[in-house]
């Protein structure tokens, strides 16, 4: 008591002076009461095996009992009460029994009489209370539990990445962020990891921990549609051809091919000078076909342009409001991003293009290892 409300003496002080003196003397009526009844309960069980045990004694057991959870921490109520019984004539089993028989119905009473009696009162204790029941770790004033805090979440089926994903947990709070080494975004993709307890529950077990892939989905506080860029089959089929030869140069460059090094160098100072002569001309979103760029000060919010592939409305369960979840192509990265029909200005529909700035949500699927392999019968054999 003194641990938790350490920090409060003073409201308490102010809150205990404004009593009055019958206030004060019915708080203190009320808390004797509670020894004299127990005294009543154990001169009644007593009576079973001292017919001639007065009402007194049974009151001197139950302030015994008090005095010895007192002095024994919690655990000498009975010892105690089992020593004064037999200075009063009772053996030491009966007592011990009898006792211990006390103290279950006792319990048993708590047990059922306190959430009654706590329902029934929770108005009153609501409206009277001044605040008191904000001192329980996570309950407001009004006796309801709050969350310390709450994330937005959007779940998709759609597997983004197989790349190498490392998860580290975030600093300030008991959730993590997942990294993926993805090559054909060109930058290191970092994430809000969705089914953290999943995560917890199997580093806790001991289970595999080995990523699978990683299910992509970002949430969007606005964006624009853009028409799209028209191409031609060729076209479409060289620019894969171009970005598979880009992923497999960067991953050579990582792995220390100088060469690669310098191709990729130079390809980017072309597309640079490319870039500079058209944008002249053409109209920045006409040259640039989709991107996925970080963007702020957080780490995993990104400003991005990609294909829409397909269109879903939905409604959110808390606010009712329409959210659009539209599966985006991006740097051949396909992932789901949800925005507020209120906050998108146009009209999403496969073919065309969406931009706007996301926070990164991802879920992450662990490979599932057997314990133990299936070993066939002889009949399978046969």
């Amino acid at each position: 008591m003194v641990f938790i409300f350490r920090e409060h003496w003073a409201e308490i002080s102010e809150a205990l002076s404004r009593l009055t003196l019958g206030q004060g003397l019915l708080a203190l009526a009320v808390g004797l009461s509670y020894p004299l009844l127990e005294g009543v309960s154990s001169w009644l069980i007593v009576r079973s095996r001292l017919p001639h045990f007065p009402l007194r004694q049974g009151i001197d057991n139950a302030w015994m009992g008090t005095f010895g959870n007192v002095v024994g921490l919690g655990a000498g109520s009975v010892p105690f009460q089992t020593w004064y019984l037999h200075r009063r004539g009772l053996d030491v089993g009966p007592g011990v029994g009898l006792m211990t028989l006390q103290y279950v119905f006792h319990k048993q009473a708590v047990l059922l009489s306190a959430p009654v009696l706590l329902l029934a009162a929770r108005p009153w204790m609501a409206a009277h209370s001044d605040g008191v029941l904000r001192y329980l770790p996570g309950v407001d004033e009004f006796g309801v539990v709050r969350p310390e805090y709450y994330v937005p979440y959007m779940l998709s089926h759609d597997s983004s990445s197989t790349a190498d994903c490392s998860i580290q947990r975030h600093t300030d709070r008991e959730t993590f962020a997942g990294l993926l080494d993805e090559n054909r975004v060109g930058i290191s993709l970092i994430f809000y990891m969705e089914n953290a307890m999943e995560y917890r529950e199997k580093r806790m077990n001991k289970e595999n921990l080995d990523v699978d892939h990683v299910n992509l989905m970002g949430l969007s506080s606005g964006g624009k549609i853009l028409l799209p860029i028209k191409k031609t089959a060729k076209q479409v089929q060289m620019a894969k051809v171009a970005l598979k030869e880009r992923v497999d140069l960067i991953e050579a460059a990582k792995n220390g091919d100088e060469d690669a090094m310098e191709t990729l160098t130079v390809d980017d100072i072309d597309m640079y000078s490319q870039i500079t002569r058209r944008v002249q001309k053409e109209d920045i979103y006409s040259i640039v076909d989709s991107s996925f760029m970080p963007c702020g000060i957080e780490c995993d919010q990104y400003a991005v342009i990609g294909d829409i592939l397909s269109v879903e409305k939905k409604i959110n369960s808390f606010t009712k409001e329409e959210v659009y979840d539209l599966k985006l192509e991006c740097n051949d990265v396909i992932f789901h991003v949800g925005v507020n029909g209120k906050d998108l200005i146009g009209v999403p529909e496969p073919g065309r293009r969406f931009k706007g700035k996301i926070w990164m949500m991802g879920t992450v699927k662990f490979t599932e290892k057997f314990k133990s392999e299936h070993k066939p019968t002889l009949d399978e054999m046969l």
